[in-house]
């Protein structure tokens, strides 16, 4: 880490400066201990030549010029508008420096050297290049409208440009300096000069189709062909690169030489007149620069106001007393002031002292002099339209958008991705991530797709759409398909038009209002889930009945045996165990229930299915 050893004034002389008066406002009042200690540390913590630039910077940033020709420069202290006087005693600094450096500005100058800098001469090859890049940031750079740096287009890069250097000097037999000392003038003298991956202030389309195109490629002699066609085009553009000069002098002098266009008004409203009596008096009003007007909820106007638009809104002020009735009356032209007989006169003998439009427009003017000052008699006033008519939605854009720029807003506007841990997962099955939460019931809702356990069923998944929800069941409507295949819905076996319909309690679902895809498949991120929930579940097979039946798991393995025991009256379920095996003897009870033993070589599970709608009993 670097320290700088900052000497700043102790806390009594700054006390004892906050006390002086700097002029007859009173600056120094307005500023704070925190204000002149900041301002003193900025200041000092650089070296002199920085000390010299930064107040030339704040110079530039913060003069203008008068009517009369003259500089006039606004001081700030951390945003606070203060005297010359009170900005040099903030900032420890002595005025002889600061008349100085207010010449250099004067001058013209935009960056102060130390006075031994420069003396070295540089080698004419360096100069060559400095002077080239110069030349060729000014005929192709892009000045950023909000920033102070200047964009390249995006299809270049330096290696390119070094090429291009490069290759005229050859063609001129000049010295060219070599690839490391091109990186090091630019970042020497070049800093400002960008490359951007997308151009935000002009685009060439050209060169981004040819770039666009030989990235696409790995053919050497699509690449070579590519690149022909890119020199071509940009010798093409290098001819016309002189014209970006022309460009920006017609838009400086459109900027401060404006032409005013004209337009007579038929009638001129005594608005101040007709409100005399219903507004209120304003006094101030002329003072802030920034106003809002809103109605409020009795519906009334109200203004705000404030001076710029950093600061806080203040009012607000009621500006009307009521609602001024009838309308306004017409303003009555008065040609007093104006002596029309000796302009009439007066035309004719300065025709050959002004330009030929000029007398026609007088003469023109002269002969409708009783047309243009005629006021009409009956009138309508626009406030009355205006308060009438309804409020219009602007109409939608009909210009069709460029597909590039439309692209290139789409990227703009796209979300930032989400930063994960883990395995990969594509960005599908990243978008639709299942959440795994407790309370994940509550987005249950008609018509949404359920994944569902079901105990006498070990096929997964099971799917459905709901089709009402009920306090503690629901009512499913199935739909068969598999992981990788398409679901449809299904109707009862047998029955093809009746949908197999079935209600449920809700603790049977394990993942709920999720959607499938334009042809009905399951989401990467459903289907991950639910076979990551179904490779690790341990199935337990439970029989109620009220007091008569209990049933006991025992492991075997992943999976678990479910054996039967309990009412002598009912039924006798006696697990045997013979080594790793488990063997269960069933009792048929026709009103109860009915459970078959499967064998399955060294395992045996006895899994109990009931379908309670449709009495559909299934063994494992």
């Amino acid at each position: 880490m670097l320290l700088l050893d900052v000497t700043v004034r102790r806390d009594e002389v700054v006390l004892w400066i906050l006390n002086l008066n700097c002029c007859q406002k009173r600056c120094m009042r307005k500023l704070s201990f925190d204000d002149i200690r900041h301002a003193e540390v900025q200041f000092s913590e650089r070296q002199q030549t920085g000390k010299r630039n930064l107040v030339l910077e704040f110079l530039h940033n913060h003069s203008q010029i008068n009517d009369s020709g003259e500089y006039e420069t606004e001081f700030f202290v951390r945003g606070k508008s203060v005297c010359r006087e009170a900005w040099l005693l903030a900032h420890n600094m002595n005025k002889e420096t600061f008349r100085r450096i207010l010449n250099k500005f004067k001058d013209g100058v935009l960056v102060l050297e130390h006075g031994n800098k420069g003396k070295g001469t540089v080698m004419p090859k360096t100069a060559e290049c400095i002077s080239w890049l110069q030349f060729f940031v000014n005929s192709i750079g892009d000045h950023q409208p909000n920033k102070g740096c200047i964009h390249l287009p995006s299809c270049f890069g330096r290696i390119d440009i070094y090429k291009k250097m490069m290759e005229e000097n050859t063609a001129l037999n000049l010295p060219t300096v070599s690839l490391s000392h091109f990186y090091n003038i630019w970042e020497k003298h070049f800093t400002h000069v960008l490359i951007p991956k997308e151009n935000r202030f002009t685009k060439c389309t050209d060169c981004t189709k040819y770039k666009q195109e030989k990235e696409r490629t790995m053919d050497k002699a699509r690449r070579a062909e590519i690149d022909g066609l890119l020199k071509l085009h940009l010798e093409l553009v290098w001819k016309q690169g002189a014209k970006l000069e022309d460009l920006l002098q017609a838009l400086s002098s459109c900027m401060s030489n404006p032409s005013p266009q004209p337009y007579q008004m038929a009638v001129v409203y005594d608005i101040r007149s007709w409100v005399e009596d219903y507004a209120e008096e304003l006094h101030a009003h002329t003072v802030p620069k920034c106003f809002k007007f809103k109605c409020n909820d009795a519906g009334k106007a109200e203004m705000y106001y404030r001076n710029w638009s950093h600061e806080e809104w203040q009012g607000p002020v009621i500006i009307l007393k009521s609602v001024p009735t009838g309308q306004p009356k017409l303003v009555t032209p008065s040609l007093a002031k104006l002596d029309v007989d000796a302009l009439r006169r007066d035309i004719p003998r300065y025709q050959h002292n002004m330009p030929k439009e000029a007398s026609d427009t007088w003469e023109k003017w002269l002969h409708q002099l009783d047309e243009l000052t005629f006021v009409p008699a009956s009138y309508c006033c626009p406030i009355e339209k205006l308060a009438k008519s309804a409020r219009t939605e602007p109409a939608p854009p009909t210009s069709l958008i460029a597909p590039d720029l439309l692209e290139l807003r789409e990227r703009e506007t796209q979300q930032t991705q989400e930063i994960y841990t883990g395995r990969y997962r594509n960005p599908r099955e990243r978008r639709d991530r299942v959440e795994v939460t407790d309370n994940f019931l509550e987005n249950l809702h008609a018509a949404c797709f359920v994944a569902v356990f079901l105990e006498n069923y070990d096929k997964m998944p099971v799917l459905g759409k709901v089709i009402s929800v009920g306090e503690t069941h629901f009512k499913i409507h199935y739909w068969k398909g598999s992981y990788g295949g398409k679901w449809s819905p299904q109707n009862i076996p047998r029955r093809r038009t009746e949908p197999w319909l079935e209600d449920l309690p809700k603790s049977c679902i394990v993942c709920c209002d999720f959607h499938l895809t334009e042809d009905n498949r399951l989401m990467p991120s459903t289907k991950t889930f639910l076979k990551n929930r179904d490779g690790h579940r341990i199935s337990v097979a439970l029989v109620e009945d009220d007091r008569r039946i209990s049933a006991a798991p025992v492991r075997d393995g992943r999976r678990i045996s479910v054996a039967l025991a309990g009412d002598d009256c009912r039924i006798s379920a006696a697990p045997v165990r013979d080594g790793h095996r488990i063997s269960v003897a069933p009792v048929r009870d026709d009103r109860r229930i009915s459970a078959a033993p499967v064998r399955d070589g060294r395992r045996i599970s006895a899994a109990l299915v009931v379908c309670s709608k449709y009495k559909n009993y299934q063994t494992n």
